[in-house]
């Protein structure tokens, strides 16, 4: 029997699906960076405080360096919230090597998660949570220059920026943020035919209640040359009203569908909530859009990969599973108190309307504004979630994330800056390191400012951060410093991304791509001090809700 087009579309669809999932590595991805840019931020804070960099001829330096003083105390005396290491006994030989043991001694209280940032002994790794060892990194140094105000060593060393690394790393693995299951009413293309279905039957209502709703009002308009009445607000209203009614009776309808084979996936799924798409000026709910597929890149044109990605999601019908998945109930934004719009607030219904590539996630300054409302209810309890602002800085100085994309080189542009970040940081380069942090400290200035002028705005939110808008603006300067004639090149490439998912030399060759190309190295770092410079001034002013 000849298959049928839907049939041979499904096996299609369902084997693009399969390799798409498989293909990506099995780890987190760059929690390196993550960590290390949180803890240098720290280490600057640390040789501000021990007058290790010059700030005589600096009066507004100097006041960031009394600043840094009094927010590194308070947050050492922050609990690190670490759960007990996964191992007591460390196995790892360079761990044991460094420890002269293979039982480190924690000294930690109990229970162990209210041991202090400032108490921790050991600098952790990135795999504390998930991996099989004793959790300590024996390759861990806070780096040239550093080491005169830090010196490192088991029990002596400030590990303070070591742990608030670690849980700016944490947003990548939560597993549960988004889950994805398969619905029929989004399987071979019906997520297309009832957008343009919803567009079809929204005209036709729309004529009928502008009619009935402004009729009288548009007359008044007209007989008193705008004197009363508002025409075009009317209209615009019902128009919007009809579009709503439509929405609303036809997600009804598809939700009483059910779906199936609910999955979940590190790589695949949990970075969905992390984009900010300033390209775009605005987003269908929320004030800045996140991550929409059918309209990512850098002019809102998929790549090959996302291409792929939505025929395979098209055809099986991969829509976001709202029960399990956290992401919309952390991330949409209700009552936020910031002077920015709160998030238009969807349903069940909403988020499994259509397939995920049609489907609109929250933007990154959501995902910022979560953590720091949750570390600001609760300090003592909540430095994890000092975590997720933090994240959002490090992904906000990423062209790909702010830019709405998962393809367009998004993963092999990470993996080279991963590679290059020790020289990116100066790490073994007393001299360089140090004319660094200077120049990192002075762009500190510029955020600090920010958050300082946005609080003498707004009296009653005296110890507050602008969270959305330092993230907004991070993202905004992110982009601007890549655009222009040769960006469809670098950052962004439509060739890149494909090519990476295919294992071996072909994957090697998209990494070499950013790490060699002319002139990458310089605006990477660039991104990267001013990505520093917004966590050093993030830290100082959230030391400031602290008692």
């Amino acid at each position: 029997m000849r298959p049928s087009l839907a049939s041979a579309r499904l096996a299609l669809g369902a084997l693009l699906g399969g390799w798409l999932v498989a293909a990506a590595p099995a780890q987190a991805h760059n929690a390196k960076v993550h960590r290390d840019m949180t803890d240098r931020a720290y280490e600057i804070m640390l040789a501000l405080s021990a007058g290790a960099i010059d700030t005589s001829e600096d009066p507004a330096l100097a006041q960031l360096a009394q600043d840094a003083t009094t927010a590194i105390q308070k947050l050492r005396n922050l609990p690190a919230r670490l759960p007990s290491p996964q191992q007591s006994v460390c196995v790892d030989p360079a761990t044991v090597k460094m420890l002269g043991t293979n039982t480190p001694n924690w000294g930690a209280p109990s229970p162990f998660e209210d041991m202090t940032l400032g108490a921790v002994p050991f600098p952790i790794s990135t795999a504390y949570i998930t991996g099989v060892d004793c959790g300590i990194d024996p390759s861990w140094s806070p780096g040239a220059f550093f080491t005169t105000v830090n010196p490192p060593g088991p029990g002596s060393a400030d590990h303070t920026g070591v742990v608030l690394g670690f849980w700016a790393h944490q947003p990548d693995d939560e597993v549960d943020d988004w889950h994805i299951y398969f619905r029929p009413t989004n399987m071979v293309g019906f997520s297309l035919m009832k957008e343009y279905m919803e567009d079809a039957l929204a005209l036709p209502a729309g004529a009928i209640w502008v009619t009935l709703r402004c009729a009288l009002e548009c007359a008044g308009s007209v007989l008193t040359l705008g004197i009363v009445g508002d025409c075009k607000d009317c209209i615009d209203e019902a128009i919007q009203d009809s579009k709503n009614a439509v929405h609303e009776g036809l997600t009804t309808v598809d939700g009483l569908f059910p779906g199936f084979g609910d999955h979940t996936n590190v790589d695949a799924y949990t970075g969905m909530g992390h984009h900010l798409n300033v390209v775009s000026s605005s987003g269908e709910f929320d004030d800045r859009s996140g991550l929409l597929v059918e309209s990512a890149g850098p002019n809102g044109v998929p790549d090959p990969l996302e291409i792929l990605t939505m025929l395979a999601a098209d055809t099986l019908g991969m829509t976001v599973h709202h029960d399990p998945s956290l992401g919309p109930k952390r991330y949409e934004i209700l009552g936020a108190q910031d002077f920015h719009p709160n998030s238009v607030d969807r349903d069940e219904d909403d988020w499994q309307f259509l397939s995920f590539p049609h489907t609109p996630f929250t933007p990154l300054d959501n995902l910022a504004h979560f953590g720091w409302q949750a570390f600001r209810a609760n300090p003592q309890v909540g430095v994890r979630e000092l975590g997720w602002p933090l994240h959002a800085i490090g992904d906000a100085i990423v062209p790909m994330h702010v830019a709405g994309t998962f393809g367009w080189g998004h993963r092999p542009y990470e993996d080279a800056f991963e590679r290059r970040l020790s020289i990116l940081l100066s790490t073994g380069d007393v001299e360089a390191a140090k004319r660094e942090a200077l120049a990192i400290a002075k762009r500190a200035l510029v955020w600090r400012k920010l958050i300082l002028d946005w609080r003498a705005q707004h009296p009653g939110q005296a110890t507050d951060i602008p969270v959305r808008d330092l993230i907004t603006q991070l993202a905004t300067q992110t982009l601007a410093r890549v655009q222009g004639p040769s960006m469809l090149v670098w950052p962004f490439n439509p060739l890149m991304s494909p090519s990476y998912v295919v294992p071996g030399p072909t994957r090697e060759g998209t990494i070499t791509f950013y790490e060699t190309i002319p002139g990458s190295a310089a605006t990477n770092k660039t991104l990267l001090e001013e990505g520093i410079a917004a966590e050093i001034a993030f830290l100082v002013s959230a030391g400031e809700v602290l008692p």
